[in-house]
């Protein structure tokens, strides 16, 4: 089978003269375009770059980088040299941060002047890290990017042995019910299978030219790319596929309509908060918009009265991105040309294979209409998470059946209903947050004697944090001083909106907090 660096060969030498990634400086508006045949040197220069260091295959190479042009070359192109790419979320803090890039055991962590100070905190905790790279001016104790880059070559690097079924390509991050993070290892089979299946290929079928047909196509990412989303979705896709995408730093209401006017974007992918906002926002200034054809919203639930209301005032039509989860490359739902239901995510894409278990018992098979725990295989579900085979053995089930937390039904026609999840997870604007993480920080502040935290309902998010605390009899707090507490030890979208302090919480049979109650409880205040 072949790998990622394999494509990225062929697809630059196929459309070498084609532009591939538009990037706008988020402070000068300036744009910088970038052809395949470019793309194609740039990441030799950054596989060249690595292996002069003495990485070798297998190594990883961890990145705490926003969106830009040097993420893209680095997210293949350490492909090139069998390496495998670690993308770190730049929104944590130095403690969370520390425990990813050690547990990964990074060779090298690369990154630029705005997070410098956060990894100077938890440099000297990490034994494995040969390199810290910095992009932007040189500092002292570091290795600059531009120099490095500028001494490398831009001839193929060295071959490399890589096997497609076996070898990572990906390790990502995703937050645990345990508290700590754990690393899914995506091999290479993993992401270009993902891909495949999306554009309802079969195994190693030819990709069609679909840019060829003279028409505009532009494509925009505003996606963090250490996602899984944007990340495979977007970035690798759109290699594979020859097409173009303008690439920003990051969403912008402000700048959101001009970007689709200037660039005439045709097609995006957003997360449904990013819905809520633009239609708070509007179209003020009166952008040309009519470019923009359709829009998927993907990595969270999208309320079907978001998505009627949204179609109706910009006259913009908003595919529901069906499911998708990091332990699964990205998707493993869509509609494949069939109608959208609303309220669904869709059918499996072909070559995943699914079903609805019992949440107790996964051993019994659940029929149309019973609602039951999501359950699925496929050659786009990850190896497992590095070095740790009990997380691994909690979510696979005998026979290679991932568990994915999801409860939901499938209806007479085959399309999947989610209700909810069996696992503790509170999605927040497309980001995951896991309550044992903030518990476990609320229970760390003097006097706390109990803390739960539960997703209450959020018109603009989906879900957001909230907290609920008991005091010990002899100590105070007030909302104000739990929040700064959280801001100052958790990502700020983790950080609780509200803190409500109870003399008890409401307790389950075997006396432990009852968060099924408190979740009731909010989702009747919501209605209100």
């Amino acid at each position: 089978m072949t790998d990622l660096r394999e494509i990225v060969y062929k697809t630059c030498d196929k459309y070498a003269d084609r532009k591939f990634i538009y990037w706008e400086d988020s402070e000068t508006k300036e744009t910088t375009v970038i052809t395949f045949s470019d793309y194609k040197k740039k990441t030799n220069k950054v596989a060249n770059m690595l292996y002069d260091l003495g990485i070798r295959k297998g190594d990883i190479i961890s990145t705490l980088i926003p969106n830009s042009l040097e993420l893209t070359y680095l997210a293949l192109g350490v492909q090139k040299i069998g390496a495998i790419f670690g993308p770190v979320n730049n929104r944590l803090l130095p403690d969370e941060l520390h425990y990813i890039t050690h547990n990964n055991e990074s060779s090298v962590l690369i990154t630029t002047e705005e997070y410098i100070e956060r990894v100077e905190q938890f440099r000297s905790k990490l034994p494995y890290l040969k390199h810290l790279i910095l992009i932007g001016d040189s500092m002292e104790n570091t290795l600059n990017y531009s120099e490095l880059m500028q001494k490398s070559s831009e001839n193929l690097p060295p071959e490399v042995e890589i096997n497609a079924d076996e070898d990572p390509a990906f390790i990502v991050y995703t937050g645990g019910t345990t508290g700590f993070p754990k690393g899914a290892l995506l091999t290479h089979k993993n992401v270009i299978r993902d891909n495949e299946m999306v554009l309802s290929l079969e195994p190693g079928q030819e990709i069609p030219d679909i840019f060829s047909d003279g028409e505009h196509h532009m494509a925009l990412v505003v996606n963090p790319l250490f996602h899984v989303n944007a990340l495979i979705s977007s970035l690798f896709l759109s290699l594979t596929l020859g097409g173009p995408f303008l690439l920003v730093r990051k969403f912008s209401a402000s700048n959101f309509w001009r970007w689709v006017e200037k660039y005439k974007i045709t097609n995006t992918m957003v997360v449904p908060a990013v819905l809520a906002i633009l239609l708070k926002v509007g179209n003020e200034k009166n952008y040309d918009i009519s470019s923009l054809k359709s829009i998927v919203s993907a990595a969270a639930p999208l309320p079907v009265e978001l998505r009627s209301e949204f179609q109706s005032t910009f006259n913009i039509a908003v595919i529901p991105g069906g499911l998708g989860m990091t332990e699964v490359s990205s998707g493993c739902f869509g509609w494949e040309g069939g109608p959208i239901i609303d309220g669904s995510v869709g059918k499996p894409l072909k070559g995943v294979e699914v079903k609805i278990v019992d949440q107790n018992d996964p051993s019994v098979v659940l029929g149309p209409n019973e609602p039951g725990e999501l359950i699925l295989r496929g050659p786009h579900v990850m190896k497992g998470y590095f070095k740790n085979p009990e997380a691994k053995y909690a979510v696979f089930l005998e026979g290679n059946w991932l568990r994915t937390g999801d409860v939901g039904y499938f209806d007479n026609d085959g399309y999947l209903f989610l209700g909810g999840r069996s696992k503790d997870m509170i999605i927040r604007g497309g980001e995951n947050i896991y309550p044992i993480e903030i518990e476990e920080i609320l229970h760390k502040y003097k006097g706390v004697s109990e803390a739960v935290v539960i997703g209450k309902p959020d018109k603009i998010y989906g879900q957001v944090a909230k907290a609920f605390v008991t005091m010990k009899p002899e100590y105070q707090a007030t909302e104000a001083d739990i929040i700064e507490f959280c801001k100052n030890n958790l990502a700020d979208y983790k950080v609780p909106v509200e803190v409500e302090f109870r003399d008890s919480l409401p307790k389950s049979k075997i006396g432990k907090p009852d968060k099924k109650v408190l979740q009731e409880e909010e989702i009747e205040k919501s209605k209100l």
